[in-house]
């Protein structure tokens, strides 16, 4: 289990979920970073009912991601959620193509992004599955999924900004639809035969999340806060408060992101040798230090330095907190997946709707100050435990 040749990736599951997850990332990168201005340009809506839209739906994807984690761990074969998943995203880009009325998209959304929302949770389990079931690392593969998605949002959303300019939304939206769509025949092509989990008589309860599962569920949903702040304010602060060229934020996020790749890789080998917990309370540091170091920075050298640090947290906090919650959960892969990702989306959730509010009261310094502790906080959640909770090695 601690091995990653170049074989195991040969296998048909895992070029089936290496090749999915690159296109079902394309597909959301070019949805989600253009759909705000989609809905501003094309449908007509002011700013207060685009940000409605995505309230509700980050809702819908909530609910949906812990419904079909728990149906997916009672005698549903997991490949055939996901491909359905996939399939109703697929749908969805149908359905931003074709249609321009507001409460049609809204109520279309919820219904197929929302419930195909929960593909990514669903693909993360498939994963653990083929792991275990192959004899593949699973940090490491794991953090090679994570890094396909990451490549594919760095390469999808100038081109859909690019594809807007030369042709139109109902352009882009269908080469998307195209990619849903040859994720789902690509998942069949996988023919995922796992012979394991699907027979056990054993339900998800509640009661199966010990005090553990929830300080990876609370420090993962802080630092989430933490980055959808950090990612509504970070173009303001660089073009109002620094008066810097619209060009560097491009840069700043753009290095941002491609440094997030490697350090991907190089964490999802660190942890078959070093503490998972003690990684994610590095990450909790940086992440403090990080956005310290973001409130005195003015140049535009000192914005690109400090994405080293940023890439190292954000790299940890998106992959090895999912292992984590499936080591934890052992016989509920998909349900320890969706609760990764219901703490992800509501973290996001909660980010967007306080981050411009906090900017409006406190300003940039004291809003990255404020984010630093709450990094701080998300560290003292993974060490903390009480004495009936005897730590075990993670």
């Amino acid at each position: 289990m601690i091995k990653l040749a170049l074989s195991d990736l040969m296998h048909k599951e895992t070029l089936s979920l290496l090749s999915s997850s690159a296109l079902i990332g394309i597909a959301g990168a070019f949805i989600v970073t253009t759909l705000s201005l989609f809905l501003f340009q094309e449908v007509g809506v002011s700013a207060l009912f685009v940000g409605i839209f995505f309230a509700v739906r980050a809702i819908a994807e909530i609910c949906a991601d812990l419904i079909i984690g728990y149906l997916s761990e009672n005698r549903y074969q997991r490949q055939h959620i996901a491909i359905l998943c996939t399939l109703l995203s697929g749908g969805g880009a149908v359905l931003l193509m074709l249609v321009r009325d507001y409460y049609l998209l809204m109520l279309g959304s919820v219904v197929l992004f929302g419930l195909g929302g929960a593909i990514f949770p669903q693909l993360f389990a498939l994963t653990r599955d083929v792991a275990d079931s192959k004899g593949i690392n699973v940090n490491v593969f794991n953090a090679l999924i994570r890094a396909m998605t990451s490549i594919s949002w760095v390469i999808g959303p100038p081109v859909a900004f690019l594809l807007i300019d030369i042709t139109s939304f109902a352009f882009l939206y269908g080469i998307a639809a195209f990619c849903y769509f040859s994720a789902v025949f690509i998942l069949l092509a996988g023919r995922f035969n796992l012979h394991q989990g699907h027979n056990k008589k054993t339900s998800f309860q509640w009661q199966s999340l010990n005090f553990r599962t929830y300080r990876i569920l609370v420090f993962v949903l802080l630092l989430l806060t933490v980055v959808m702040i950090y990612q509504i304010n970070i173009a303001l602060y660089i073009s109002q408060e620094l008066q810097l060229a619209t060009s560097v934020i491009g840069w700043v996020v753009g290095i941002g992101s491609a440094l997030e790749i490697p350090f991907m890789l190089l964490f999802g080998f660190l942890a078959n040798h070093l503490s998972k917990q003690g990684l994610l309370l590095f990450a909790a540091l940086n992440a403090g230090g990080f956005f310290i170091l973001l409130s005195l920075s003015q140049s535009v050298t000192a914005l690109i330095l400090i994405q080293i640090p940023n890439a190292i947290w954000v790299s940890i906090v998106l992959s090895l907190p999912i292992v984590m919650l499936q080591d934890e959960l052992q016989q509920f892969h998909g349900m320890a997946s969706s609760l990764f990702s219901s703490a992800f989306k509501f973290g996001t959730f909660f980010g967007g709707a306080v981050g411009g509010l906090l900017l409006s009261y406190l300003g940039f310094q004291q809003t990255f100050l404020l984010c630093s502790l709450l990094a701080i906080l998300a560290g003292c959640a993974i060490i903390y435990h009480p004495r009936k909770d005897s730590s075990h090695a993670v």
